[in-house]
Protein backbone atom coordinates (compact mmCIF):
# COMPACT_ATOMS: atom_id res chain seq x y z
CA UNK A 1 0.00 0.00 0.00
CA UNK A 2 1.46 3.39 -0.54
CA UNK A 3 -0.06 6.05 1.16
CA UNK A 4 0.04 9.78 0.41
CA UNK A 5 -0.70 12.60 2.63
CA UNK A 6 -2.67 15.80 1.13
CA UNK A 7 -2.22 19.01 1.84
CA UNK A 8 -6.34 19.71 2.48
CA UNK A 9 -6.70 21.56 5.58
CA UNK A 10 -9.91 22.67 7.28
CA UNK A 11 -9.89 26.19 6.80
CA UNK A 12 -9.82 25.70 2.86
CA UNK A 13 -12.85 23.57 2.64
CA UNK A 14 -16.31 25.49 2.43
CA UNK A 15 -19.14 25.54 4.71
CA UNK A 16 -22.48 26.87 4.71
CA UNK A 17 -23.39 26.44 7.96
CA UNK A 18 -25.09 30.04 8.47
CA UNK A 19 -25.40 33.08 5.81
CA UNK A 20 -22.86 35.42 4.89
CA UNK A 21 -22.04 38.03 7.47
CA UNK A 22 -22.65 41.35 6.43
CA UNK A 23 -19.52 44.23 6.74
CA UNK A 24 -19.91 46.04 10.37
CA UNK A 25 -20.02 45.30 14.02
CA UNK A 26 -21.31 41.96 14.91
CA UNK A 27 -22.55 41.07 18.59
CA UNK A 28 -19.82 38.57 18.14
CA UNK A 29 -17.05 41.29 18.30
CA UNK A 30 -18.54 43.22 21.55
CA UNK A 31 -19.05 39.95 22.89
CA UNK A 32 -15.45 38.76 23.00
CA UNK A 33 -14.28 42.16 23.82
CA UNK A 34 -16.22 41.97 27.33
CA UNK A 35 -14.90 38.27 27.93
CA UNK A 36 -11.61 39.17 27.05
CA UNK A 37 -11.43 42.08 29.67
CA UNK A 38 -13.09 39.94 31.91
CA UNK A 39 -10.91 37.33 31.68
CA UNK A 40 -7.85 37.56 29.29
CA UNK A 41 -6.45 34.29 29.30
CA UNK A 42 -9.42 32.27 28.96
CA UNK A 43 -10.55 34.09 25.78
CA UNK A 44 -7.71 35.88 24.17
CA UNK A 45 -7.90 37.95 20.95
CA UNK A 46 -7.00 36.37 18.79
CA UNK A 47 -6.19 36.75 14.83
CA UNK A 48 -8.80 35.21 12.39
CA UNK A 49 -5.81 32.70 10.83
CA UNK A 50 -5.10 31.82 14.86
CA UNK A 51 -8.52 30.28 15.26
CA UNK A 52 -9.03 26.89 16.16
CA UNK A 53 -11.50 26.35 12.62
CA UNK A 54 -11.84 22.72 13.76
CA UNK A 55 -13.38 23.38 16.72
CA UNK A 56 -15.76 25.78 14.81
CA UNK A 57 -16.54 22.92 12.65
CA UNK A 58 -17.91 20.63 15.30
CA UNK A 59 -20.00 23.83 16.00
CA UNK A 60 -21.12 24.54 12.57
CA UNK A 61 -21.62 20.55 11.85
CA UNK A 62 -23.89 20.49 14.77
CA UNK A 63 -26.04 23.43 13.37
CA UNK A 64 -26.28 21.55 10.21
CA UNK A 65 -27.79 17.96 12.10
CA UNK A 66 -30.18 20.02 14.19
CA UNK A 67 -30.97 22.13 11.47
CA UNK A 68 -31.96 19.30 8.92
CA UNK A 69 -33.75 17.01 11.94
CA UNK A 70 -35.89 19.88 12.72
CA UNK A 71 -36.84 20.10 8.81
CA UNK A 72 -38.13 17.28 9.04
CA UNK A 73 -39.55 16.48 12.64
CA UNK A 74 -39.67 19.98 13.37
CA UNK A 75 -40.76 22.18 10.63
CA UNK A 76 -41.72 25.55 12.42
CA UNK A 77 -38.41 26.45 13.75
CA UNK A 78 -36.78 28.66 11.25
CA UNK A 79 -33.07 30.19 11.07
CA UNK A 80 -34.05 34.21 11.13
CA UNK A 81 -31.06 35.51 9.55
CA UNK A 82 -29.45 38.74 10.21
CA UNK A 83 -30.63 40.96 12.37
CA UNK A 84 -29.78 44.16 13.03
CA UNK A 85 -30.25 46.81 16.55
CA UNK A 86 -28.56 50.21 17.25
CA UNK A 87 -26.02 49.18 14.48
CA UNK A 88 -25.21 45.79 15.71
CA UNK A 89 -25.56 42.80 13.83
CA UNK A 90 -26.76 39.63 15.08
CA UNK A 91 -27.42 35.82 13.52
CA UNK A 92 -29.67 33.62 16.06
CA UNK A 93 -29.51 30.10 15.21
CA UNK A 94 -33.06 29.84 15.28
CA UNK A 95 -36.66 31.27 16.15
CA UNK A 96 -39.41 28.40 17.27
CA UNK A 97 -42.43 30.71 16.44
CA UNK A 98 -44.40 28.56 18.64
CA UNK A 99 -44.24 30.26 21.77
CA UNK A 100 -41.93 32.60 19.55
CA UNK A 101 -38.91 31.25 21.33
CA UNK A 102 -35.14 31.86 20.55
CA UNK A 103 -33.32 28.54 19.78
CA UNK A 104 -29.32 28.73 20.10
CA UNK A 105 -26.91 25.87 19.53
CA UNK A 106 -23.69 25.23 20.70
CA UNK A 107 -21.28 22.19 20.62
CA UNK A 108 -18.37 23.07 23.39
CA UNK A 109 -15.19 21.29 25.22
CA UNK A 110 -16.23 22.21 28.54
CA UNK A 111 -18.59 19.73 30.35
CA UNK A 112 -21.89 19.91 31.36
CA UNK A 113 -21.33 20.58 34.84
CA UNK A 114 -22.68 24.33 36.33
CA UNK A 115 -24.29 24.86 32.87
CA UNK A 116 -26.50 26.91 32.11
CA UNK A 117 -26.14 28.11 35.40
CA UNK A 118 -22.66 29.05 36.21
CA UNK A 119 -20.13 31.99 35.16
CA UNK A 120 -18.28 29.41 32.50
CA UNK A 121 -21.33 29.98 30.11
CA UNK A 122 -22.17 33.48 31.00
CA UNK A 123 -21.38 34.98 27.48
CA UNK A 124 -24.01 32.22 26.12
CA UNK A 125 -26.30 33.71 28.48
CA UNK A 126 -24.97 37.51 26.91
CA UNK A 127 -25.85 36.38 23.69
CA UNK A 128 -29.10 35.02 24.27
CA UNK A 129 -30.23 37.97 26.05
CA UNK A 130 -29.30 40.24 23.16
CA UNK A 131 -30.76 37.92 20.74
CA UNK A 132 -33.97 37.54 22.60
CA UNK A 133 -34.29 41.46 23.10
CA UNK A 134 -33.99 42.08 19.53
CA UNK A 135 -36.43 39.88 18.39
CA UNK A 136 -38.92 40.57 21.31
CA UNK A 137 -39.20 37.66 23.36
CA UNK A 138 -38.36 36.89 26.76
CA UNK A 139 -37.64 32.87 26.00
CA UNK A 140 -34.71 31.27 24.97
CA UNK A 141 -33.94 26.91 23.71
CA UNK A 142 -30.11 26.42 24.36
CA UNK A 143 -29.30 22.90 23.25
CA UNK A 144 -25.76 21.71 23.92
CA UNK A 145 -23.92 18.89 22.40
CA UNK A 146 -21.03 18.78 25.42
CA UNK A 147 -17.98 16.63 23.89
CA UNK A 148 -16.39 16.12 27.26
CA UNK A 149 -19.75 15.02 28.83
CA UNK A 150 -19.67 15.76 32.60
CA UNK A 151 -15.84 15.20 32.80
CA UNK A 152 -16.52 11.35 31.80
CA UNK A 153 -15.40 12.11 28.51
CA UNK A 154 -18.95 10.52 26.88
CA UNK A 155 -20.75 12.92 24.55
CA UNK A 156 -24.05 14.48 26.46
CA UNK A 157 -26.80 16.53 24.71
CA UNK A 158 -29.08 18.68 26.44
CA UNK A 159 -31.89 21.33 26.45
CA UNK A 160 -32.76 23.90 28.47
CA UNK A 161 -35.77 26.64 28.47
CA UNK A 162 -34.55 30.22 29.58
CA UNK A 163 -36.75 32.82 30.72
CA UNK A 164 -35.46 36.27 31.21
CA UNK A 165 -37.42 39.42 32.25
CA UNK A 166 -37.16 42.30 30.64
CA UNK A 167 -35.49 44.01 33.08
CA UNK A 168 -32.73 41.12 32.30
CA UNK A 169 -32.77 41.68 28.68
CA UNK A 170 -32.74 45.71 28.72
CA UNK A 171 -29.78 46.11 31.30
CA UNK A 172 -28.15 43.37 29.59
CA UNK A 173 -28.46 45.28 26.04
CA UNK A 174 -27.49 48.41 27.73
CA UNK A 175 -24.00 46.91 28.69
CA UNK A 176 -23.13 45.39 25.44
CA UNK A 177 -24.18 48.95 23.79
CA UNK A 178 -22.03 50.74 26.41
CA UNK A 179 -19.35 48.44 25.70
CA UNK A 180 -19.65 49.07 21.79
CA UNK A 181 -19.58 52.95 22.37
CA UNK A 182 -16.85 52.46 24.80
CA UNK A 183 -14.80 51.04 22.49
CA UNK A 184 -15.51 53.57 19.67
CA UNK A 185 -17.23 51.12 17.38
CA UNK A 186 -20.45 53.28 17.72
Amino acid sequence: MIVTPCADTIDQLVFDASPPRSPGLHLSTVIKSICHEIDPRRFPLTAPGDLPWTRFEVGFTFERVLEHAFASHLPNIFRPGEITLDGIAMSPDGIDPDGWILEEYKSTWMTSHDVPEGAKCWHWKVQMMAYSYALGTTLARLRVLFINGNGDKNPTYKVWELAFTESELHSNWQMILQHAKVKGWL
